[in-house]
């Protein structure tokens, strides 16, 4: 893949918590509490991007 990839807050949050060995639903939980909100969509989402410009795998 060519280009830059710029992170923000959110991203940057999430992309911390990716190990290899939390799934999706896990990231989504801490991220939820940390924002008192339901991210697991926004999470879901984001994460395919990044796969389908494989820059992340095995999601």
């Amino acid at each position: 893949p060519e280009g830059a990839v710029l992170l923000n807050d959110t991203g940057q949050a999430i992309l911390e918590l990716v190990d290899g060995r939390r799934t999706i639903r896990e990231i989504a939980a801490l991220l939820s509490e940390r924002y008192q909100a339901d991210v697991t969509a926004d999470v879901s989402e984001y994460l395919s991007r990044l796969a389908e410009r494989e820059l992340i795998r095995d999601i």
